[in-house]
């Protein structure tokens, strides 16, 4: 690949995890979406996507169905 241009949507690697953060900047929102779409032209935009952000991640929120099985409240 020496060479290569890899590129993706906005050079970052968004969260795949099941965070319920939708604040964090890794948080790959419909807005997100639409302006990838816009960016690239239509919806087969690169983009890189990690599930590894939850672990030590000091903004990762537990989803609402995993607090109640948990019983953490919100």
């Amino acid at each position: 690949m020496e060479g290569e241009l890899l590129l993706c949507y906005r050079d970052m690697t968004f969260c795949q995890s099941d965070c319920s953060n939708t604040r964090c900047h890794r948080n790959f929102s419909p807005e997100q979406r639409a302006n990838a779409i816009k960016w690239w032209g239509d919806d087969t935009f690169p983009i890189a996507f990690t599930p590894a952000f939850r672990v030590d991640c000091p903004d990762y929120e537990l989803p609402a169905n995993m607090k109640e099985i948990n019983n953490v409240e919100a």
